[in-house]
Order: C-alpha cells, then structure tokens, then sequence
C-alpha cells in the first residue's frame, strides 16, 4: 500500500514539473504568429500595416496563447480609421487574450501618418508589447526659422527647415481645434547637443503660402496667447529657429486602454503627434525598461509633441526602469479626471456627466468643493447603470449632502492610480515637468531627475540686477502635485524616498507642492519626503503648501547653489498651510540657506 501511494506522489510531482498541474503532462504551447507570413515587407517602402494587422487578428482568432513576431528591420505602417478613441490608429490589438506582440530588438515600426496614434492596445487581458521602437515619417513636428514679424498685427514668417512634414499637414481637419493647429516654441542647441527652449509657447495658425517652404502664420486668440502681444511675450526675434508641433493631441504612439495586466517592456519612442504612452483605464498596468528620446543624429528637438507617460485613470501602474528626454510637455503626469455631477436623482442617486473615467460598484467617490473647502466626505457606490444617455446613473450606499450640481465634483479613489510605483528612472532634458502626481497611495523612489531645463530669453525686461539671469531660467519644477478643477481626487499617502534631484537652471523648486490658492488648508495628506539628495538648487529645495501630516526626514542637501548675480537667502523647505509637519534628521551643506524651514 505505501508503495502505491509512493508512486502515486511521484506521478503527481512528475506532473506538476513537467505540465505545471495535475493532468496536464505538457505545458500550453504558445503559437507564433511571424507578421512575414502575412506579407510584411521591413526595409521597403511597402505599407506593411495590413500584414501586421492580419497576423494579429490570426493570433487572436486562434484563442490561444500567441506571440506576434516582428523580426530585424523597418517595417513601414500606415494608418486606418477606427472610429474609436484616437480616430486613427496604426497598428491594433483588441480584445486579445494572452497575448504577445514581440520585436527583435532591432524592429522599427515607422508610422508614416504623423497625426495617426501608433500601436493600441485596447479591451485585453494579460497582453504585452516588447523590444521595438516607434517613429513617425513624416515627423510630426516642423522645424523652421523665422524670417520676418509683424508683431502690430501679429503676423511671423518662418522658412522651413530639414524636409519635415508640410506646415499645412497641421490645417488636417482631424485636428480637434480647427481654429489653431500649431504650438511653437523658440529654441537653441546647446554645445553638448541638448535644446534649451524659449520662455513661452505661442499658438500659431497657418495663413497662407509666401513662396516655397515659406508660411505666414496669424497669432489667433487662444487660452496660451494670454494677450494681444503674444508675439512679444513669447519672445520671438527674427533668426530664431521654431519647433512647431500639433496643439490638440492627435494621438499617442503608444497606447493602453481599458486593459487587464498590460505591460509594455523595451519599447523606445522617438516622436508622437500626441502623447508617447498613454495608460488609460488599466486594472494593473507595467512599463517597463522603455525609453523616450529624441532620435540620435536627428535635426529633432522633441521626442514627442506632448507628455511623455501620461497615465489616467489607472487601478495600479508600475513605472519602472524608464528613461525619458525631448519630451514636449510633462515626462510623467499621473492623474484622473474629476467627476462632475450634472442631476440629483435622491437623496443617494445621481447623474454623471460622461468623461474619460468609469466608476464601478464598490468604489469609494471622494466628494470634493472648489469653494467651500476641500474634502465634503467618501462614498461607497452601491450600483451604476451605464445605459442611459445622459450619463451614469450611480446609486451611494447612503444619503449625500446637499451639493452644488455642476460645481461640487467626485474623484474615485479606486481609479486615481492608486498603489502606483515610479521606480529607478531616469528623467533627463525636456520642455515640461519630471512628474506631476494628483494620484493616491503610491511611491516614488530610486529615480534620478536631470531635467536642467534653460530658457532662452526673459519674456520681461528689468534694470532690477539678477532678474534678467533668474527669468531665463524659469521653468517647471522636477516633482509637481497641484489640484486642478479637472482633476481628483486630491493627493494622498504618497512616499517619495531616496531619489536624486540633480540641480536646476531655473528658480523653480524641486519639489513642488501647491495649493493653487484652495480655501481650507490641509488639502493633501500623508506625504512622506526623506532619504533624497538635492544637489545645485537654485530655490527652496521643497515648498509645500496645505499639507497635512507632511513629513520631511533624513534629506541631503548639497551643491554650489544659485548661479545669480545675487541669489536669495533661503530656507531649505518653505512650508505655508501644513498641519502637523514633521521635519528631522536633514543635513544642509550649502552656503545659500539661511535655516532649514520657512512658514
């Protein structure tokens, strides 16, 4: 008898070693999908998109685990339309299921739409995206030089440069605002090869051909032309080289929406017309090892047109082991929109407008006022019903108080990528923030920020001394959390431990926390600040606004400090509004603090 049992233990072990589980002797075959069986040509001018779109659609077909293979080489992808989300996408994985779509390393899909989105993932489960690139041909960016200005009725004339997309390209009427279609900012190269950008962004629209490769553009009204001088503000001289870009984001290269365990591991990014990766919506979501810059040995001064990861409305992401530079705007935005109320149905049931959010039975809706004070309170959703027009019908668990329908707002703490993780990354020159977070319960540790961003010109002339050479180097904080009226729920419980802020070429501190003028004090809480090294700051090193229970430990500060006529005298950490701060255990080693604290 225990013989029998004997052998019946090694046959379920042998099992178990072999297959994984009892009675699966053989592990699951993955099936391969090669894109060259399906006529991808890489290294031709031929559009090799239906061939990957074919082979794609095969592996999902099949109802299996499959990889998708893309072997060495440039293949080149056009674009369809799609009627979802983006309008037109490249290339499509939709609704897979275990699935795999695997470069060599050495695989370039050329995405030759430059206001198409790239690669979608979209409605899938356990799917990954690995070891290729991403560019656009045409770029979707114009590089040029302005020839002449006409800032009494706010006219330029630019001659371009470099081969890059028509200027006209950006008149496409898939661009969402048709009354402005450019975004350009002034630029120079610097001697290690890096862009220093001008002080202000002008929104351009095309008038008219002067001749070949030269445009007349008008300065139309527009929120970033602030006054009629937009011309003057911006700072644009004639001689000035111009990087023009999309304003209205026409798409991502790379996207992942709506997804269950997505990852994208490997993938670099060379341009985008829009955002370069955009996690949307995930339940548990990775990038991994991916890298944003722009193309060595180009005459490109952007990586992409917009932010670099641009997560929204994530349950759980991982950022980790990325490198970001070029980037157009932010390099990590984490956030989710806010949720605005349009009908009270009862006492506990309401209508919600329609957005780029979802709210799930279960979840908790913090309920926030832009006028009354921050937090109203928390509420459990006891069900939704998305079928009706008009919005998402959402019953609480219990009576809510009154409320001002269209202004008060929800921010689902469920879907703010939460539990996040920015972890080991790199983040090097770029024209916007390192990270901006309004995001709760995450960390953010081990990441080095090299975002040494100058400005060209002061928009502003002073015989004040010093204020000249401190306005070129305005700019953008490397760690940014602010509260937006389009955005919640409110920061909270976020660790910020043993990072390496590298120092800035601008009075804009390296860790910014603000209030935006918010009535009611402690608006963020929890947030934990220790074990970082700031080096060659210009500014309080930390200024914190409306936090509660804040604390500052075990921080180094060190470097030669400001590099102005005059620098200031200042405390380390400027905190105005916090409640119950804790600060201890910081070594100060830099001759421009006076003390350690402001408030």
């Amino acid at each position: 008898m225990k013989k029998t049992i004997m052998a019946l233990v090694l046959l379920v072990i042998g099992a178990l070693l072999v297959g994984g589980s009892v009675g699966n002797a053989t592990p699951v075959q993955r099936r391969v999908f090669n894109v060259a069986d399906f006529g991808a040509t890489p290294n031709t001018q031929a559009d090799s998109g239906p061939a990957i779109r074919k082979a794609i659609a095969a592996a999902i077909a099949s109802g299996q685990p499959a990889d998708v293979v893309l072997r060495d080489g440039t293949y080149r992808v056009g674009s369809i339309t799609v009627g979802t989300w983006w309008g037109k996408e490249a290339v499509v994985v939709y609704g897979a299921k275990d699935l795999v779509l695997r470069g060599s390393g050495k695989t370039v899909l050329m995405v030759t739409d430059p206001l198409s989105a790239g690669v979608v993932l979209r409605n899938c489960e356990k799917v990954e995206a690995q070891r290729f690139t991403i560019d656009y041909d045409p770029v979707p960016q114009v590089i040029s030089k302005i020839v002449a200005i006409d800032p009494d009725h706010n006219f330029v004339e630019v001659q371009q440069l470099h081969g890059d997309p028509d200027l006209m390209t950006f008149a496409d009427p898939r661009i969402q605002d048709p009354s402005l279609h450019i975004l350009a900012t002034t630029y120079e190269i610097r001697k290690d090869g890096s862009p220093m950008w001008g002080y202000e962004p002008v929104g351009l629209m095309v008038a008219g051909p002067m001749g070949p490769d030269h445009w007349k553009l008008a300065v139309p009204p527009h929120p970033f032309n602030i006054r009629r001088d937009a011309i003057s503000i911006a700072g644009l001289r004639v001689g000035d080289l111009l990087n023009s870009k999309t304003y209205a984001c026409a798409g991502a290269a790379f996207s992942m929406i709506a997804n269950k365990s997505s990852l994208a591991r490997d993938i670099t990014l060379h341009a985008s017309p829009g955002l370069a990766f955009f996690p949307h919506l995930n339940d548990s979501v990775s990038l991994i090892g991916c890298v944003i810059e722009i193309k060595p040995g180009s005459h490109r001064v952007l990586s992409t047109d917009e932010d670099g990861i641009h997560a929204r409305g994530n349950r759980r992401i991982v950022i980790e082991n990325c490198s970001i530079a070029g980037t157009g705007d932010d390099a990590i935005n984490l956030h989710s929109e806010a949720i605005v109320p349009t009908q009270r149905l009862s006492d506990a049931a309401f209508v919600l407008a329609t957005g780029t959010y979802s709210v799930r039975t279960g979840d908790i809706l913090e309920l926030l006022s832009p006028t009354t004070g921050p937090i109203i309170g928390k509420y459990k959703v006891k069900s939704v019903d998305n079928t009706f027009k008009d919005g998402a019908h959402v019953d609480f668990t219990e009576a809510l108080p009154d409320l001002k329908i269209g202004s008060d707002f929800f921010g689902n703490l469920n879907e703010a990528n939460n539990d996040f993780i920015v972890r080991n990354n790199t983040i090097n020159t770029h024209d916007g923030r390192d990270l901006l977070i309004q995001a709760s319960r995450g960390l953010v540790e081990h990441n080095v920020f090299n975002n040494q961003r100058a400005i060209l010109k002061p928009p502003i002339v002073s015989t004040s001394p010093g204020f000249n050479d401190a306005m070129r180097r305005l700019g953008s904080a490397s760690l940014y959390m602010c509260i937006s009226a389009h955005d919640a729920p409110l920061t909270q419980g976020v660790t910020i431990r043993d990072n390496r802020f590298n120092g800035c070429e601008f009075p804009s501190p390296p860790i910014w926390i603000t209030d935006n003028s918010r009535p009611g004090g402690g608006l963020y809480s929890d947030i934990t600040i220790e074990g970082n090294t700031f080096t060659n700051s210009n500014t309080s090193v930390i200024v914190a606004r409306s936090v509660t229970n804040l604390v500052i430990k075990n921080n180094r500060v060190v470097g030669k400090g400001a590099t102005m006529e005059s620098p200031p005298k200042l405390a380390a950490f400027d905190l105005h509004g916090c409640i119950n701060p804790l600060v201890l255990g910081n070594t100060i080693d830099s001759i421009q603090y006076t003390k350690e604290v402001s408030n």
